[in-house]
């Protein structure tokens, strides 16, 4: 009896520590991935635990505020832009990827007809990439 009481004592709080952790750990983690203060969370999440968790877990995704006037301006330079640069025609499918590598996954997709600025243009492994912007970035 003696021995089940000391092994209690012990094995209770390092897996309370360890639950505490996880769940302001992940609280914190969740929080960052969501647009939150990831510290304000770790703190909630070593007070309240799987709480703090399921509460994070159903609070929406924060869009950052970008003023009107920004938008509208960037989007004014990138319409001015794109009407003053050379222009290519789409005439088939062409995959849109993050970087010059095959391997890089797929953005979108070019539609038939559309219409792109090339921004510059690199070699990689005997391959031609270009830069471009579309008309709807």
């Amino acid at each position: 009896m003696n021995l089940f009481y000391e092994t209690f004592l012990v094995l209770v709080p390092i897996i309370s520590i360890f639950y505490f952790l996880g769940c302001s750990l992940f609280s914190a983690w969740l929080a960052y991935q969501k647009g939150y203060s990831g510290a304000s969370w770790f703190f909630l999440g070593l007070f309240f635990g799987v709480f703090a968790l399921i509460t994070i877990g159903f609070a929406p995704i924060k869009i950052p505020q970008v003023k009107k006037e920004e938008q509208v301006a960037d989007t004014i330079k990138n319409q001015a832009e794109f009407e003053s640069g050379a222009k290519f025609k789409i005439i088939k499918e062409v995959a849109l990827q993050p970087k010059p590598d095959l391997n890089s996954g797929i953005v979108t997709w070019l539609k038939l007809d559309e219409k792109v600025i090339c921004l510059e243009t690199t070699v990689n492994k005997n391959e031609e990439w270009m830069r471009v912007r579309t008309a709807r970035s």
